[in-house]
């Protein structure tokens, strides 16, 4: 009788033990914290994405949070996200101090891997008496939210061509219903193409829209104020669009991390998100679109965490200088 008390001790002792033992194994698994912009906004979906491949693969426990676009390296910089979307200029001014981080650089910040880049589009119904850029001057122009990409953008590449314009700061579903009712001219977006918002403009105006092209003195003039602006052709891909290609403005856009997160962990993201893009693009269609070519190309961005660094290098790429990582050298 003592020995089956005993036995039953026991039993009920590993028993309990292998119960705690889970959940504290489940505890321990590491939690990053990914940022993206507007729930149901591209950035937002590329965050998930990557969420995605990290608790899959790299068995970490992701969290997304919704933050304004260019306070993404801010949050970083607080220690309140680990990865996060952003654009190659804002980490270039945030590593090396400039900009509005002069005095104040975040030698923190690493990037991760790039993501398609920004095009900037600016859209009109496609009845609208408006043919190109120097027709907004006078108009209604909604940029979207106040300390978001496409406000900087949109207000740099206005100023850069001297337009007067009176500027609207909606996001995505109240500039449609503006557009629509009348209350605004121009709505513009930065993203890749084709975007959700603009797809479902295209639904909303009669006959479409058009997205307004730019001509090479016009670009000439972007770029002398603004370098970190390239261009990119675009084809009739929203209703109501000519046939044909135009040429808009885009700027580098990149995933960006802060250098504390592990090594491992970053090299098992990369790695996992290059070896599972249609995993990742469960989430957004657009990650498909991402070569490893691109990744020797990017001019202007923080270095590289050491992880992704590795794993680029393993691939056989040839980073340039100013991308390589302080803890490479």
């Amino acid at each position: 009788m003592r020995n089956q008390k005993i036995l039953m001790f026991l039993l009920i002792s590993i028993f309990f033990v292998a119960i705690f033992g889970s959940a504290i194994a489940a505890q321990e698994k590491p939690a990053v914290i990914f940022s993206g912009s507007t729930i149901g906004g591209v950035t937002n979906l590329q965050a998930s994405g990557l969420a995605a491949i990290g608790k899959q693969y790299c068995e970490i426990e992701p969290t997304v949070v919704v933050n304004p676009t260019l306070a993404q390296i801010d949050v970083m910089a607080d220690g309140d996200a680990d990865i996060c979307t952003s654009y190659g200029y804002e980490a270039w001014f945030a590593y090396y101090g400039e900009d509005r981080w002069e005095g104040k650089p975040y030698s923190g910040l690493r990037s991760m891997m790039s993501r398609p880049n920004a095009t900037v589009q600016f859209a009109v119904p496609a009845n609208s008496d408006i043919q190109n850029v120097y027709d907004f001057e006078g108009k209604r122009v909604n940029l979207g939210r106040k300390g978001f990409g496409s406000e900087l953008q949109g207000r740099t590449i206005l100023e850069a061509l001297g337009i007067n314009y009176t500027s609207i700061n909606l996001g995505h579903s109240d500039a449609v219903a503006a557009i629509a009712a009348g209350n605004c001219d121009v709505y513009l977006n930065s993203g890749a193409f084709p975007h959700p918002s603009f797809i479902e403009m295209s639904e909303t105006m009669p006959g479409g829209i058009r997205i307004i092209g730019f001509s090479e003195e016009e670009v000439e003039k972007i770029l002398e104020a603004s370098p970190f602006f390239t261009t990119t052709k675009m084809g009739p891909v929203y209703k109501g669009m000519p046939d044909g290609e135009i040429t808009v403005p885009q700027v580098e856009s990149m995933i960006l991390c802060r250098d504390l997160v592990p090594e491992g962990i970053m090299y098992c993201l990369v790695k996992n998100f290059w070896e599972h893009q249609d995993f990742a693009a469960m989430q957004w269609a657009g990650f498909n679109s991402l070569t490893l070519d691109e990744v020797p190309t990017i001019k202007g961005s923080a270095p590289w965490h050491i992880g992704a660094y590795k794993y680029y290098v393993e691939q056989g790429l040839e980073i340039p200088e100013h991308m390589v990582p302080p803890e490479a050298k």
